[in-house]
Formats: structure tokens, sequence, C-alpha cells
């Protein structure tokens, strides 16, 4: 409704690709993230949404290119990072995931979701230890987070 409105509200043009990425009709998604971005260059989520969709079609070099755009914009955004994070523990590069992961949680200390990536890292990498201190500080942050307590209670002693 929005759109046919004010065709220019680029806003309403990204949320409605979300949603229809969420809905898997990322074709039709792809188009409204790009016309976000024809209209305004420089607004991160239509390149995270169009890395997330790319990365859903296994095209990973193109996901990781909008990915990279994002930071370009917003350097250190949490989300860029998180999905460059999966995207390398795809590629089976833990340490390239534990690197983004950690700048992620440097530049927004307050990310639960970051701590509980970080947690699974740690785990992956045999540091116990640490993946026991990175889902504490994502309880910390959300005492309810009863995926971070069952991650924390999985953690070999």
């Amino acid at each position: 409704d929005t759109l046919s409105k004010n065709p220019s509200a680029w806003l309403a043009e990204n949320n409605l690709g979300a949603i229809l990425l969420a809905q898997g009709k990322g074709a039709e998604a792809i188009s409204h993230f790009q016309n976000v971005l024809n209209e305004k260059p420089d607004y991160v989520d239509s390149y995270i949404n169009l890395g997330v969709y790319y990365l859903g079609q296994n095209d990973e070099a193109s996901a990781k290119l909008y990915f990279l755009k994002a930071l370009e914009v917003f350097p250190y955004n949490a989300r860029a990072l998180n999905n460059l994070a999966a995207l390398a523990l795809r590629n089976n590069d833990p340490q390239a995931a534990l690197h983004y992961l950690q700048l992620a949680v440097e530049h927004l200390p307050d990310y639960v979701l970051g701590y509980k990536n970080l947690g699974l890292i740690y785990l992956q990498l045999s540091r116990p230890n640490d993946a026991a201190e990175a889902f504490r500080k994502a309880l910390s942050l959300r005492p309810d987070d009863k995926e971070a307590q069952k991650y924390l209670e999985g953690v070999p002693h």
C-alpha cells in the first residue's frame, strides 16, 4: 500500500523485500533490494538482505560481496560480520569466523547472537573455557535466553 502511494519509499521497499525473502520468494525480493540501493545506495540492510539471499542460493561469492559492501558502508556492522562468520564456517574456516565474530562483539558489546555464535566457534576450536565465557556473556545480556543456557550446560569441563 505504501509503495503504491509513494514509489520512492525505500524503507517500505526494503521491508517488502525482506517479507518476500522470508516467504521463500527470493527472486521477487532481490528486485526490491536493488530498487532500494538505486534510491539509497548507502542502505546497509539491503546489502545484507541480498547477501542472505545469495547465501541461500549457495552463491557464496555473491553473498560475500554483498556482506563486504555492507561493511564498506557501515564498518563493523554486526549482521554483516555474523553472516561473514557463517560463510567462513561453511567453508571450514573457523579462524576467519572467529575473527568476524570477535569484531562484531567488540564493536557491539550487547550483541547476544554474536556471543552465542562465538561460543559455538570456540567449541569447534576445542576452547571450552572461552566458549563458556561467551555463553555466560550472552546470558548476562539476556538472562532468559534458553539457547545460551543450553549451550553453556553442554560445554565440556
